[in-house]
């Protein structure tokens, strides 16, 4: 019944690799919308894997083993990022933003030692998975001890989420309400976006559940994961407003209602003089013309 689900799979990696180039292509010129197109990219690379495994072809590539627990953590690092940067376009890094990065750095450093192995033993860990659903569960990945990469970089996915959804709300209250008006597409992406990656994390997490408990992989909650990812990528391409704003929010000035208008001397200080004399000049024309 569920035979499709491989191929809509590819097809949703499909779509995304040709989303990503679409934003290289056309905003390639603006540095935040790399940390996008990173996030899209990391996003349809799992989908990807998911339609190697299900379908076997990952026999053919096998170097897919255990890259998915790397790319998987970097993507909470990559949404952040993307957000922060485009709610504080003007903002620069702090020094303590760098940490961030550590959680993706440790599961990279973690499981290398899986990454380094030889085809014959991706093999045999692969006919393992195939023999039984949750045997990958219960081996190390690499220096890492059974059972913790992947609940952990699930759970850290769903709190990046709900993170950037707060940040989102917050800058709406920080900078009051003519930066929701005139950011309103720009934040809808954001917000949606987050929501996306949340409900990603959470639908891996279920998947996650029924592989514990013994169960074969959930066919229709991965057709909800395409579902989501092709929406979003079809509300973007629908939505010029936000596409001719990728620079990063407008931040609204303190005093953008009131009309300040300096005198002459401030504005073209170099013509007042030539000003001042024409001024003169015509004054005494009139009064000449008055006389007769």
């Amino acid at each position: 019944m569920f035979d499709f689900v491989p191929y809509l799979s590819f097809l949703t990696s499909g779509i995304g690799v040709l989303f990503s180039v679409y934003l290289f292509l056309r905003f390639r010129t603006y540095p935040k919308v790399y940390w996008l197109i990173l996030l899209i990219f990391s996003l349809v690379f799992l989908e990807f894997y998911i339609f190697a495994l299900t379908s076997k072809q990952i026999y053919q590539m096998l170097f897919l083993l255990r890259v998915p627990n790397i790319v998987r953590a970097f993507v909470p690092t990559l949404l952040y990022f993307y957000v922060w940067t485009m709610l504080h376009p003007k903002q620069k890094w702090k020094s303590y933003q760098y940490l961030h990065f550590l959680f993706p750095l440790v599961i990279l450093i973690g499981v290398m030692p899986d990454i380094l192995m030889s085809a014959s033993e991706k093999r045999a860990i692969i006919d393992g998975y195939y023999e039984h659903n949750n045997f990958l569960l219960k081996m190390p990945a690499g220096w890492i001890p059974p059972g913790m990469v992947q609940p952990v970089s699930i759970l850290f996915g769903i709190s990046y989420g709900v993170f950037c959804l707060w940040m989102i709300y917050q800058s709406k209250k920080r900078y009051a309400s003519p930066f929701a008006f005139i950011n309103k597409q720009s934040l809808i992406w954001l917000q949606l976006l987050s929501a996306a990656v949340m409900l990603y994390f959470l639908l891996q997490f279920y998947q996650y559940l029924t592989l514990v408990l013994g169960y074969s992989f959930d066919p229709p909650s991965q057709i909800f994961k395409c579902t989501i990812a092709i929406s979003l990528f079809t509300y973007f391409m629908s939505s010029p407003n936000v596409q001719e704003n990728m620079d990063g929010c407008i931040i609204p000035n303190k005093h953008e209602n009131e009309t300040i208008v300096p005198p002459m001397e401030k504005i073209c200080p170099q013509i007042l003089p030539n000003y001042q004399q024409d001024e003169a000049i015509q004054q005494t024309d009139r009064l000449m013309k008055e006389s007769y």
